[in-house]
């Protein structure tokens, strides 16, 4: 995949994956691609990966929702640097959903940081991710799209569909799943090492 060339400031100290979601690259021009005429929310947005992408996508209006100042400010920086549009909002993401409007965006994107750390966790982990993506679902509206993630190899691809489906299920919200999503192709997947694929998603149509 040809990835458009978009300048970003990043934090080579202090930010994650040198300042930048390397990992997340190809994902980026992926989901901006469906971006166009619709209202996007991307939650635990960092420095602004996917909303100052599916900005230049053409949605309609892009929010992005993080807790960290410091990754927010970034994000301005490169909105101001490309001429582009977003609203960035420091705040909880919980928080910020459960005051969002039911059905008020097109398009949500869910890339959380690694809910479950241990075995041990697992359960806890999956009931948070469940409760987010419920909130989520809340304020998609029909015909919608969630691009979803989990960067813990202990939640993967298929207990990551499992949790969706089912919260779906408990929402009555219908499923479509239009794409599997993953690591950007210069971070491999080594066979007999199974934790180096540690980035899934999913990119879903919600009814």
């Amino acid at each position: 995949m040809e990835i458009a060339r978009l300048e970003v400031p990043v934090d080579l100290r202090g930010g994650q994956k040198t300042g930048t979601y390397l990992d997340q690259q190809e994902n980026y021009e992926l989901i901006a691609s469906h971006a166009r005429g619709r209202r996007v929310l991307d939650l635990f947005c960092h420095n602004g990966g996917f909303s100052l992408r599916t900005a230049r996508g053409e949605a309609t209006d892009v929010t992005g929702v993080d807790s960290s100042q410091s990754s927010l400010a970034l994000g301005r920086r490169a909105a101001e640097r490309h001429h582009l549009k977003v609203k960035w909002v420091e705040e909880d993401v919980s928080r910020f959903l459960r005051s969002a409007r039911k059905g008020e965006y097109g398009l949500v994107v869910l890339d959380p940081p690694g809910m479950v750390k241990g075995r041990e966790a697992m359960e806890a982990g999956l009931r948070a991710m469940g409760e987010l993506h419920r909130q989520a679902l809340r304020v998609l509206q029909p015909g919608g799209l969630m691009a979803t993630f989990s960067c813990s190899h202990r939640v993967g691809r298929s207990e990551l569909l499992e949790m969706v489906r089912r919260v779906a299920y408990e929402e009555k919200r219908g499923l479509r799943r239009l794409g599997l999503l993953g690591q950007a192709s210069d971070h491999p997947i080594d066979l007999f090492f199974p934790e180096s694929e540690y980035l899934t998603g999913l990119l879903l149509e919600v009814e």
